[in-house]
């Protein structure tokens, strides 16, 4: 066989040989989109976390918290590179971003994969906030230190972060309900003063033992999921002073309170937060009503969606202001049961009519 031959067919092998190796992970890749980020996904996570030993649970929570402080100190100094305000604390950036892939293909199937990715990528970036060396002092960081270590190349990386973790918190994902570090760089009133040493990951030594133990922070205080929530997800109404409810302008049209309240579980779309359609619950004057803020209203809440009758044969009924259990079609109540309709004998006998 000439050698020209020999060289073309070896050619080739080796360009289709290159075409299996990557067309999987770009088909994979160009497939990648928030929707994969779905209840399904948050269920998956939840079955992984309970199959982890304790001891690398611990890992993952102190990755965690570690995650979270990068995250509130990037939230509360990092301004849009767009509009160049700081603007991360009551919404997420304007324009919306498209999730990073890298982010989404490290994080749309394991949670501790997810979790590895980022915190790897974090200690990389940011040795001075995670230091990898034993001797390193306390250190505190103010707005311009932090800004120093950020590029605007890793934006669209670093709000990802936020998008997912955000998600999940909103999601509650057990992994999240308590996270270390919460007392440190969040707001004004946050620990200001870093210690090395418990930020510090070195592989070759164990970072909790028995001979030394010392309180990492105070999470006692902390409601579940609070710290995750003050971390990852900006608040329309509270910014960081996120305790439940506070006063905000958004809502002195419902009432002279202006009481102002993001629930979690009205806002817990990928595509809703990415978009900043968040839904802000302001107090309205009766009962049963919630605030809607796309139309700045209150209005019925449907209590069908999460109420479900005992009765047999029953279903919800939603009213306005509330809800009635009622029987289902071809059945009536008697007894306090819903019991099938007996039907009335309609005698075929009788005078014609003409």
């Amino acid at each position: 066989m000439p050698t020209g031959r020999i060289y073309s067919i070896f050619h080739i092998i080796i360009l289709l040989n290159s075409i299996a190796l990557t067309s999987p992970i770009s088909l994979e890749t160009s497939r990648l989109k928030p929707e994969l980020l779905t209840q399904d996904l948050l269920r998956e996570f939840e079955s992984q976390w309970r199959g982890i030993y304790a001891n690398e649970r611990a890992i993952i929570i102190q990755q965690l918290g570690k995650i979270a402080l990068f995250t509130r100190l990037y939230r509360r100094f990092i301004p849009s590179p767009v509009t160049g305000e700081v603007e991360f604390e009551y919404f997420f950036p304007k324009p919306e971003l498209a999730l990073d892939k890298q982010v989404l293909v490290h994080c749309y199937k394991n949670l501790e994969t997810c979790v590895n990715f980022i915190m790897d990528d974090l200690y990389k970036r940011f040795p001075t906030i995670f230091p990898t060396e034993n001797a390193v002092d306390d250190f505190i960081i103010e707005g311009e230190e932090f800004k120093q270590f950020v590029d605007d190349n890793t934006f669209q990386f670093d709000v990802s972060i936020a998008y997912v973790m955000c998600w999940m918190t909103k999601n509650k994902v057990n992994a999240l309900r308590s996270l270390p570090f919460c007392q440190y760089g969040g707001d004004e009133r946050s620990n200001r003063t870093f210690p090395a040493s418990r930020y510090r990951e070195n592989k070759f030594l164990k970072e909790i033992s028995d001979q030394n133990t010392e309180v990492m922070d105070d999470i006692s205080f902390m409601n579940d999921f609070l710290c995750a929530d003050i971390s990852f997800c900006p608040n329309p109404c509270c910014g960081f002073h996120n305790n439940g409810s506070c006063s905000s302008p958004i809502c002195k049209s419902v009432n002279s309170k202006a009481s102002c309240e993001m629930k979690s579980d009205l806002n817990d779309n990928i595509l809703g937060l990415v978009a900043n359609n968040w839904n802000v619950t302001c107090d309205c004057p009766e009962d049963g009503y919630y605030y809607r803020f796309d139309t700045e209203q209150c209005v019925d809440f449907d209590e069908c969606k999460r109420i479900k009758c005992e009765g047999a044969f029953e279903e919800c009924l939603n009213t306005m202001g509330s809800f009635r259990c009622v029987c289902q079609f071809g059945y009536t109540r008697r007894e306090g049961k819903c019991q099938p309709i007996q039907p009335i004998p309609v005698p075929l006998d009788g005078p014609a009519l003409v």
